[in-house]
C-alpha cells in the first residue's frame, strides 16, 4: 500500500508551484511520494507555464491535470453515473475565470481517488506552502484527518487582515484571545507584526523577497484548505460549495465520517503573494462566502438560514468598524492616514453591500449544493470504479 501521496492546487502560479517542488524534492519524508498537480489556472501563458514546470520536476513521479486532461477523465466518471449527476459534474471544470477554488478542491479529490486508490494519507497543498526540510510524520499516529500549523503568512481573509490591523492598534489587554485574528495579535511582537504587513499586504510598503520573515504562528485550530492530511476514502457526505470558505463548509459537514482529528504544532511555511486588501469585488466575494458558509450549516428554510446568515455577517462588520474607530490613531501613524481612511470606508461599504444582497441568487447558490450533496458520493463512487491501468496518460 502506498502510504502517502500529494496533491496540489495551483492557480496561475508557476513560480509558487516550482518552489514547492523543490522543497518536495528536499524533504527526506516527500521527495519519493507520487505527485497528483491539479492546474486551475485559465490564461494560457499561465497554463502553460504551469504544465512546463511539472514536467520538467526531478520528482519520480509527477501528473499534472488543466482543463483539457481533466474532461478526459470527467467522461470516464460521467458514463458511470445517472444523468442528473452526470449534468452536474459537466460544469465541474478547470481554467474557469473568476475566482473557482471549489472546482479545483473537488477535481483534486476526484483525481486523487481515481489515481491513488492504495494511498493511506494524502497531503492536499497550495502552490503558496513550502514543506520544511525535517518534516517529520508518523503516518499510523495520525488520525484520519490532520491540518498543520503556519508559518510565514497568516491564512485569513481580506476582512480578518483589516480586522489584525485595527487589533494591532489596540493594546492586547483588550482581548480574551479566543478568536484567531485576537491570537495573532496577543502572540506576536510589534516588529513581527509589522514585517507581516510590509510582506503580505499593500497596506505597507514591501520589504526584498530573500528577507521574507518565517514567523511562527499561533495554531489556528480551524478548518483550512491550504494545507492537511487526509485519507482519501474519507469525507463523502458533501463536495465542496460553490464560495469562499468552501473548505471550512466541506469539513465541517463531513464531520460525521471523520470524528478523529488533530491540529499538527508542526509548521508548513506559507508564503503567499503579497494581497491587496481593499479590492472591493474581492472583499464582497469573500464576505458572500461566509455568508453562504453560515447559512449551509443553519437549520431551517434556506430564507430563513440567509436572514441569520446576513444578521451574524452585519455584526463580524460592526465589531470590525467599530475597532477601526477605536484605533484610528494609531492605524494613521503605522498605514498612513490615507489608508486608515479606506479601511474604515471599505467596511462601512461592505456593511452596506451585505444589506443589500440579492436574495434570490444566494437562495440558488444553496439550491445547488444542495443537489451538489445528492450527487456527490455517486460520482465518488465512480471514480472509485475506474481502473487506472487501462486509462493511465
Amino acid at each position: 500500500m502506498t502510504e502517502l501521496t500529494i496533491t496540489i492546487q495551483v492557480y496561475e502560479d508557476a513560480a509558487h508551484l516550482e518552489r514547492l517542488l523543490h522543497s518536495i524534492e528536499d524533504s527526506p519524508l516527500l521527495r519519493n511520494c507520487q505527485v497528483l498537480i491539479v492546474n486551475n489556472s485559465y490564461n494560457q501563458q499561465p497554463r502553460k507555464e504551469v504544465n512546463y514546470i511539472a514536467e520538467s520536476s526531478n520528482l519520480i513521479s509527477i501528473k499534472c491535470f488543466d482543463a483539457s486532461s481533466w474532461a478526459h477523465v470527467r467522461d470516464l466518471v460521467s458514463s458511470r453515473i445517472s444523468k442528473p449527476a452526470e449534468y452536474w459534474i459537466s460544469k465541474l471544470c478547470l481554467g474557469n475565470p473568476g475566482w473557482s477554488a471549489h472546482h479545483g478542491r473537488m477535481i483534486g479529490m476526484l483525481l486523487t481517488r481515481i489515481f491513488f486508490p492504495e494511498a493511506l494519507r494524502t497531503l492536499h497543498l497550495d502552490a503558496d506552502i513550502v514543506i520544511p526540510y525535517d518534516l517529520n510524520l508518523k503516518l499510523d499516529e495520525l488520525p484520519p484527518f490532520t491540518c498543520f500549523g503556519l508559518s510565514g503568512c497568516p491564512d485569513l481573509s481580506r476582512l480578518e487582515w483589516i480586522e489584525f490591523a485595527a487589533l494591532s492598534g489596540l493594546p492586547p489587554t483588550k482581548f480574551n484571545a479566543t478568536r484567531y485574528v485576537e491570537k495573532l495579535r496577543c502572540s506576536l511582537k510589534d516588529t513581527e507584526i509589522d514585517a507581516i504587513f510590509d510582506h503580505y499586504t499593500d497596506l505597507c510598503g514591501c520589504l526584498e523577497d530573500n528577507n521574507l520573515p518565517h514567523i511562527k504562528l499561533p495554531t489556528r485550530e480551524e478548518f483550512h484548505g491550504a494545507t492537511y492530511l487526509l485519507d482519501p476514502k474519507l469525507f463523502v457526505t458533501a463536495p465542496y460549495g460553490e464560495w469562499y470558505d468552501n473548505d471550512w463548509t466541506f469539513f465541517i459537514m463531513n464531520d460525521r465520517t471523520c470524528p478523529s482529528r488533530s491540529f499538527l504544532q508542526e509548521s508548513l511555511l506559507h508564503l503567499s503573494r503579497r494581497k491587496k486588501i481593499l479590492l472591493t469585488d474581492e472583499l464582497q466575494l469573500e464576505e458572500v462566502g461566509k455568508l453562504l458558509h453560515f447559512a449551509a450549516l443553519d437549520t431551517g428554510s434556506n430564507t430563513e438560514r440567509l436572514r441569520r446568515a446576513t444578521i451574524h455577517r452585519q455584526s463580524e462588520l460592526e465589531r470590525v468598524r467599530l475597532a477601526l474607530i477605536e484605533a484610528e490613531g494609531e492605524l494613521s501613524q503605522r498605514f498612513g492616514e490615507s489608508k486608515s481612511s479606506n479601511l474604515l470606508n471599505a467596511v462601512i461599504n461592505l456593511e452596506a453591500a451585505i444589506g443589500q444582497l440579492e436574495t434570490e441568487s444566494l437562495l440558488m447558490q444553496l439550491d445547488r449544493f444542495s443537489l451538489a450533496c445528492v450527487h456527490w458520493p455517486e460520482v465518488l463512487s465512480a471514480a472509485d470504479e475506474i481502473s487506472i491501468t487501462k486509462h493511465d496518460d
